[in-house]
């Protein structure tokens, strides 16, 4: 509660849970929270992943969502009539597998990936030069973990 020339101000606080969401979930979200219309142009977009620990006024809100959506190729285009969602044409959208895409390619092959397969390397190598015995290939290694 703010307190303005004597007037009490009740103040919107948030906090954003979105773990990779549809960006029509927080488009949705934003359409709600503004009041504003809001038009996705048709495209392929990422998923959205954006958590707050701490509550944010709408200002910040806002400003966190419109951002964190302009660092990953989504631009909010405001006019008269709402806002337009689209991709930046200057930005290419690298779309990512989801964790658990990757995560069940990975134990359908039962193979690290290859920035896995590289640190296991160099692991094993300076184990060698520490002259500590070698670790197991990891062809050799159970997968049944968790």
């Amino acid at each position: 509660m703010v307190a303005v020339c004597g007037t009490a101000l009740a103040q919107r606080l948030t906090i954003l849970n979105f773990r990779e969401a549809p960006l029509s979930q927080v488009a949705e979200f934003y359409q709600d929270f503004t009041g504003t219309p809001v038009t996705i142009e048709p495209a392929a977009y990422p998923t959205i992943t954006l958590a707050t620990s701490n509550r944010l006024d709408e200002v910040q809100t806002i400003a966190l969502i419109e951002t964190y959506c302009a660092s990953n190729g989504i631009v909010f285009t405001h006019s008269p009539t709402g806002v337009v969602i689209s991709l930046d044409p200057a930005r290419p959208v690298v779309m990512r597998p989801s964790y658990v895409i990757r995560r069940g390619n990975a134990a359908a092959t039962n193979q690290p990936d290859a920035a896995m397969q590289k640190i296991l390397e160099e692991y094993q190598l300076e184990v060698i030069r520490r002259g500590l015995p070698p670790l197991p290939e990891p062809d050799y290694i159970g997968t049944n973990a968790p």
